[in-house]
């Protein structure tokens, strides 16, 4: 279960520089419960491809807003 001062780092390896994304695992939980939701309902209420997969992707895009967010874990956000 994830608590208010729990946080996930994403790193986007593809970036140059390389990207970080500081977002709050309360945040991250929810927001991949409610996209995944989202596909199930638009694919029937499964997964297509692989019904048994427990793997969710994250864009980019849906993390943006908390690019080189480290003042949430009290470091300075460059």
């Amino acid at each position: 279960m994830a608590r208010k001062e729990h946080y996930w780092i994403f790193v986007d390896l593809g970036a140059n520089p390389t990207e970080y994304y500081v977002a709050p695992a309360i945040w991250v939980g929810n927001e991949v419960a409610k996209r995944h939701q989202e596909f199930l309902l638009a694919n029937g209420g499964r997964r297509p491809v692989n019904p048994d997969s427990v793997h969710h992707k994250i864009k980019v895009k849906w993390i943006e807003q908390w690019r080189q967010r480290w003042g949430l874990l009290g470091l300075r956000d460059d």
